[in-house]
């Protein structure tokens, strides 16, 4: 009885405690479902925003070298009509250019199918050309589910894009490595830094979103920053957590797994 009556308690804990891990992951995988759909919004209105300044107001100014160039014209400027018919041909240009960079983003995921290694590593290839500044990558392939991909990315390009935009980096580090219970990514810059016990400086944005990003996971996320001293954005992905469950139970998975 008494052997019975132990056997009895360890299988109720382990089903409590089975029961608390299911739960915990279905609140998991509603706050991913629940920050992916943010992110379409956040999307949205960065496409209108993109709409609005940089495209709405080339076409305006195409509008302005229009009817400038037509008062030439009614007066006889032939002079002054080729310089504008230039300027419009400019914004002609720097309109399709526009487009096409809208079409692109559109239609092509940041990860694509090469994952998240190969999509960070793009990226920062992208951002070396546009800021000028040097870029040192050291990334393993992670396996991950790809809501945890995107959010990881999204943290990456926020933390690089403060480090050459708002920072002034001349150099930033990106990591992706396996860690013991799934994935870390690490962007460190030589930047100016700041005093983090303040908070975040004018025109740092993004911490907050970073934080957020990594801890709807299940993660953490760590930033060390000092005057002068650049700044190290560390964000952790328990991969495990999400990919790990009990024999013959389901979380939306193919079945349970485990990081490589």
């Amino acid at each position: 009885p008494l052997l019975l009556a132990r056997q009895m308690f360890f299988r109720t804990r382990a089903l409590e405690e089975a029961t608390k891990e299911l739960r915990d992951r279905e609140v998991l995988l509603q706050a991913l479902s629940n920050r992916m759909a943010e992110e379409r919004h956040d999307e949205r209105m960065q496409i209108a925003g993109y709409l609005h300044d940089d495209l709405a107001q080339v076409l305006f100014r195409m509008s302005l070298h229009i009817d400038i160039g037509q008062k030439h014209l009614d007066k006889g400027n032939l002079e002054d009509l080729a310089r504008e018919l230039a300027s419009v041909r400019s914004s002609r240009d720097r309109t399709m250019e526009l487009i096409r960079s809208l079409i692109k983003d559109l239609r092509q995921s940041p990860l694509g199918r090469a994952g998240l290694a190969e999509a960070i590593a793009s990226f920062c290839s992208d951002a070396e050309k546009a800021a000028g500044a040097r870029f040192v990558t050291r990334l393993q392939e992670v396996d991950m589910p790809p809501p945890v991909q995107l959010l990881c990315y999204q943290v990456v390009r926020e933390a690089v894009t403060n480090a050459v935009k708002h920072a002034g980096a001349s150099e930033v580090r990106v990591s992706l490595e396996r860690s013991m219970d799934g994935a870390r990514v690490t962007v460190a810059d030589n930047g100016s830094g700041f005093d983090v016990d303040r908070g975040s400086p004018e025109g740092h944005f993004g911490l907050t979103m970073m934080r957020e990003r990594a801890q709807v996971a299940g993660g953490t996320f760590r930033i060390e920053s000092a005057s002068g001293s650049g700044t190290i954005v560390t964000a952790e992905f328990p991969t495990s957590w999400l990919y790990q469950v009990p024999d013959g139970q389901g979380t939306g998975t193919d079945g349970p797994q485990t990081p490589a």
